[in-house]
């Protein structure tokens, strides 16, 4: 039987909603198939090319290849299959992101069925040991506190009392979604919480369909009602941050708190002294500092972290180029460099504060020991507060603004508007100095 295979039709200036489409000829059949984007498009029609090149027999009514027609498989089982053809491509933070959808879509996917607890501790737990399983041999060790007995029991529990692909009509879909977006407490889930929940489940039916598994996407379209969103002002309530005292005051509880605490107050005087973001803070490496003997040192900012979600990613996946791109060098104060030449010792390079597996500080952790160190029922300063702290101490102090901008990693243009506050009181001292300029 003659099998032709032509090149994807792109119908993308039409505006239609899958207008990628293979075209492929079986004797005399012609056979169409449309995608949304054209990655699973080209995947689809080299499946066909390598099937016919290895000689396999072809369906005519159907079009495709009959190996292809399998039996149907379970939910779990394919969801595994599609997280390890994926795991690869995906940053550190979406692959945490999509093992936490994958596991409330599996549990969400058994617990009406009978005989199976659909209580909330049973699901908590079974939560916890889907997990597990999904990111098995992915991570050098799992987060749960899961044996590994159960990691292995995971497929069969699944297989036994979870929905196969076959199950994934539009009723059993909107079931599902219901389940998914509640949390354990019953009450809903936060609008971006549940929406990133959904769009793991979504991406791996569109990919069932897409792969024929099942014939159509059956996942309910949720409604979204457009609001009228606040314009945000970009301009630093600068009343509002700690004054240098208080700075310093809290960073020295910090460094006195516990053992693990020391490094989050070595990051904390950077964000201040430096007036670095906190992800730049957390991703400087020991070789980038200069700490000489006495004076002013010196740190090049070229890098900063994305949170990539615990022990999902290695160094590299963590930490990439700053937020504008661009590298600067930024001066160190006297007292700074105290600071990092107590911390850092004789060491030459690494994370100037590391986690025990070598990988930056989380941030929420971070974030957790500051907010303890302040007064319960006070004002409550985050962390980007710093870098605000610094930027204002700077102003104030008369740096020039383009000097201010370059330090921070900011335009000038973005500097003034963040910080137009600091600037106002300079008014009177101003017209003071213009006084004489005018009088001839």
């Amino acid at each position: 039987m003659t099998v032709r295979v032509f090149a994807i039709q792109d119908r993308t200036d039409r505006g239609v909603p899958s207008p990628y489409v293979v075209r492929w000829q079986v004797g005399t059949q012609r056979k169409s198939k449309s995608f949304a984007f054209k990655t699973p498009a080209d995947q689809y029609r080299s499946r066909l090319i390598t099937a016919h090149s290895q000689g396999e027999r072809f369906d005519e009514r159907t079009g495709e290849p009959n190996s292809w027609h399998r039996t149907d498989v379970s939910l779990a089982e394919y969801a595994h299959t599609w997280l390890t053809e994926n795991w690869p491509t995906w940053q550190p933070k979406s692959r945490r992101s999509t093992v936490e959808g994958l596991a409330r879509l599996l549990v969400g996917a058994t617990h009406t069925k009978a005989g199976v607890t659909a209580t909330v501790d049973a699901e908590v737990v079974a939560r916890a040991e889907v997990r597990a399983w999904l990111t098995a041999g992915r991570v050098s060790k799992t987060t749960e506190n899961s044996t590994q007995a159960s990691t292995v029991e995971m497929p069969a529990w699944l297989a036994k009392h979870g929905d196969r692909l076959s199950d994934m009509t539009t009723t059993r879909c909107h079931e599902i979604n219901l389940a998914v977006t509640v949390k354990d407490d019953g009450q809903p889930m936060a609008a971006t919480t549940a929406a990133r929940q959904r769009s793991t489940i979504v991406a791996l039916l569109r990919a069932a369909a897409d792969a024929g598994h099942i014939e159509s996407m059956p996942w309910p379209a949720v409604r979204r009602f457009r609001t009228k969103t606040k314009q945000r002002s970009k301009i630093v309530d600068t009343t509002a941050l700690p004054s240098i005292d208080q700075t310093l005051t809290l960073i020295g509880s910090l460094r006195n708190t516990a053992a693990q605490s020391a490094g989050y107050s070595v990051l904390a005087a950077v964000c201040f002294y430096a007036g670095t973001r906190p992800g730049e803070a957390r991703a400087i490496d020991v070789s980038k500092l200069t700490l000489p003997a006495t004076g002013w040192g010196s740190l090049l900012v070229d890098q900063a972290v994305k949170d990539a979600g615990g022990d999902f990613g290695t160094v590299d996946e963590h930490i990439h180029v700053t937020k504008t791109g661009n590298d600067r060098v930024v001066p160190l104060a006297p007292q700074l460099v105290d600071i990092l030449s107590t911390h850092v010792g004789d060491r030459k390079s690494g994370l100037l504060v590391a986690t025990p597996r070598n990988l930056p500080v989380d941030h929420t952790n971070w974030a957790r020991a500051w907010a303890r160190v302040q007064s319960p029922g006070g004002t409550s300063w985050t962390l980007y507060d710093l870098r605000h702290a610094a930027a204002t101490t700077m102003l104030s102090a008369g740096i020039p603004i383009g000097e201010v901008a370059r330090r921070l990693g900011h335009s000038p243009e973005v500097l003034l508007s963040h910080y137009a506050g600091v600037l106002e009181g300079d008014e009177a001292a101003s017209n003071t100095k213009l006084e004489g300029v005018f009088d001839r």
